[in-house]
């Protein structure tokens, strides 16, 4: 009674006022949100796909293809949040608490500052609550990654083809499974947390306004507070809470965001093996060298690092074609990755014409020298894009001239649309031989320096195979281009190269003319790939001899190096290893050594022989295969040891043997040759 009409009226327009301004407050926020927020997420995914180009090939193929995508997808989103929704919220809660706190205080600073004393109440938890929080989003995009590189296993169409056809499904869905269940229970997880938190929150501002009630209700008894004011002052309270409890929640929903953006930095921030393009471009010598040296390159490994390549050393010149073989893991693709610039070399060089991809940058690079990977990749659209790709705007014209250089008949292509064919994802509606082919073509619309081929006609026919590598001969050679070929076809390398490498654990271990090189090898895989027959064991050392045991004899190579001490060819066994013994003419072993001689070199006979120096040994006929006039027939020596001889047919007849049957075999010790197993194997 006897209170004004301004005592009720204004209080009431004051908080009207505050919560309009706390309207206006949250449009701006949500236009924020939407001019920023996206933006940067569209920025982020820029950067992370540059950023993902320029990494060593070796860093992504150690990665898991889902891992990838879900730092480029999933961490990007949350990593959005800190933009979208963290930095808008904080603007608007300062705003809001500035506007509503002075509103309040006005009325009464008392309860004002009661009731922030009672909001300490919830920040003081946060901290806590936003490590755990933090914790389990880690865990949650953990399990996403997870999920997604199940997923991206069976997208692709090699991997869906094996899991339909080759994987055993019960335990492949069980898999499934599991990593779906972990992002399932990793989410909920995150999700119990936060809402435990802002019920607790809730709670708390709820008991803010009971106070409010409780000492504005004991003012207004008192006649220290009127009605009205305690009416405003309830009102604001909620408003002033509901800021607060989105200044906690923001605390949590930061470490979240956090979370996203240090995983995000990590990868932006990890090592890339890529050259910027120099300001002054780089004089490229056509017509140059390529020039390899002292090359190493390691990687690290479970147990620290695993090198591949050691100290190698190339030079193939303008036009020459080099073939580059070994066994499988010595190191050949390895080799055409650093040169190619896909990957960095740990220590050395590598030149062209004088130039390195320092000197030109790494996309002017790309342009000199071109691989040609065993799976070449192919994106799913038509022919012509997929040569867009590499060659922008190149005319059909000069795609059908391509093809029909590599013997590839556009007319007979897939669907059969010539240029306009799709060819699938990764050129799946093509046949294997067809996109070999088609890699080719692309490569060479390019016209670079410098061709790579990791083993260009592996998925072609007989014909086909001819058919590319002639384009190949007349295409190179004639037009100067330095070519380095990975192959295991011997014929092929015998066609087109002049100079061939072997390589053996990440290393050149003898090099020269093909047919030079496959005449007298050096190396247990050379010999391998002349079609010679091998026989390892630890070395036995007689005088003049080398030896290795065979079952129940002795196989010898004669001393051909002409040296003294025991040595015998390329094989080190010294007078420690042979001590008196070899002197007396008695055996004594050595290092590990292999044994190589041609299938001619072998005599069949029913007979043990008697000859020196000659190696005579029993075996067992194990399989005969004939070829004309001639029969190549297997011999059993050992489990271990089984020999090739190649005989005449009517030679073959005159013994009268068949597969199980024994017979002896001899060789003569000089046209054994011995080579330290060791090297090359």
């Amino acid at each position: 009674p006897g209170a004004s009409t301004s005592a009720i009226v204004i209080p009431g327009l004051l908080a009207a006022a505050a919560a309009l301004a706390g309207a206006a407050v949250g449009v701006a926020v949500q236009q924020m949100t939407v001019s920023t927020g996206q933006r940067f997420q569209e920025r982020l995914r820029v950067l992370m796909l540059g950023k993902l180009t320029r990494l060593p090939s070796s860093a992504v193929g150690s990665v898991p293809g889902g891992a990838m995508l879900s730092r480029i997808t999933n961490d990007t989103a949350q990593a959005q949040s800190f933009v979208s929704s963290v930095l808008p919220q904080s603007f608007g809660l300062v705003v809001r608490l500035g506007v509503l706190v002075g509103v309040m205080w006005t009325r009464s600073y008392v309860i004002t500052l009661t009731v922030l004393g009672l909001a300490l109440l919830l920040v003081l938890p946060t901290e806590k609550v936003s490590r755990r929080l933090n914790a389990a989003t880690d865990r949650m995009l953990e399990a996403m990654s997870d999920f997604s590189g199940t997923v991206v296993e069976r997208v692709g169409v090699t991997g869906h083809l094996f899991s339909r056809t080759a994987a055993d499904i019960a335990s492949d869905q069980r898999r499934a499974e599991r990593t779906a269940a972990e992002v399932s229970r990793s989410y909920t997880r995150m999700i119990t947390v936060n809402s435990i938190f802002s019920s607790s929150l809730s709670l708390i501002g709820a008991l803010g306004t009971v106070v409010i009630l409780v000492v504005g209700g004991y003012y207004v008894i008192e006649g220290r507070m009127t009605v009205g004011a305690l009416a405003a002052l309830a009102a604001l309270a909620p408003q002033l809470y509901e800021p607060l409890l989105g200044a906690s929640g923001m605390r949590t929903g930061l470490a979240t965001s956090w979370a996203a953006l240090s995983r995000v930095h990590e990868f932006l921030e990890s090592d890339e093996e890529w050259y910027e393009q120099p300001r002054v471009p780089a004089d490229i010598l056509i017509g140059g060298a390529l020039i390899v040296r002292d090359v190493d390159y390691r990687v690290p490994s479970q147990t620290g690092e695993a090198t591949l390549l050691h100290s190698v050393n190339l030079t193939a010149r303008s036009g020459e074609i080099v073939a580059v073989v070994g066994p499988s893991g010595s190191g050949k693709s390895t080799l055409l990755s650093l040169i190619a610039g896909a990957n960095r070399p740990t220590g050395g060089r590598i030149t062209f014409g004088g130039i390195s991809p320092a000197d030109t940058g790494t996309a002017t690079w790309n342009g000199i020298v071109q691989l040609c990977p065993q799976d070449a990749f192919f994106r799913s659209g038509t022919l012509l894009e997929n040569f867009e790709l590499v060659r922008p705007g190149i005319s059909e014209a000069r795609v059908e001239e391509l093809c029909e250089r590599v013997g590839l008949d556009l007319s007979q292509l897939g669907e059969r649309s010539g240029t306009s064919t799709m060819l699938g994802e990764h050129g799946m509606r093509i046949s294997g031989g067809e996109r070999a082919r088609l890699a080719i073509a692309r490569m060479l619309a390019l016209d670079p320096c410098v061709l790579l081929f990791d083993e260009p006609t592996a998925a072609l026919d007989v014909e086909a195979t001819a058919q590319v590598s002639a384009v190949l001969r007349e295409r190179l050679a004639g037009a100067g281009i330095t070519t380095l070929l990975v192959s295991h076809d011997i014929a092929e390398v015998l066609s087109l190269a002049s100079h061939m490498i072997v390589m053996g654990e990440g290393r050149i271990v003898e090099e020269g003319e093909p047919a030079r090189v496959l005449a007298s090898p050096s190396s247990v895989f050379a010999a391998r790939l002349a079609g010679l027959n091998i026989v390892s064991g630890h070395a036995l050392a007689r005088s003049g001899l080398v030896g290795v045991r065979v079952g129940e004899g002795e196989l010898w190579a004669a001393d051909l190096s002409g040296s003294d001490s025991g040595s015998v060819g390329v094989v080190d066994v010294s007078p420690g290893d042979a001590d008196d013994s070899a002197a007396s003419g008695e055996n004594a072993r050595g290092g590990r050594v292999a044994l190589t001689f041609p299938p001619e070199a072998v005599v069949l006979s029913r007979e043990e022989a008697h000859a020196s120096p000659r190696s005579v040994l029993p075996g067992t006929v194990a399989g005969i295969d004939v070829d004309g006039s001639l029969v190549s027939v297997r011999v059993a020596l050992a489990e271990d040891a089984v020999v090739t001889a190649r005989v005449t047919a009517s030679a073959w007849a005159d013994l009268g043997l068949g597969v199980g049957d024994s017979l002896w075999v001899s060789v003569k010790a000089t046209q054994v040759r011995a080579i330290p197993v060791a090297v090359g194997s």
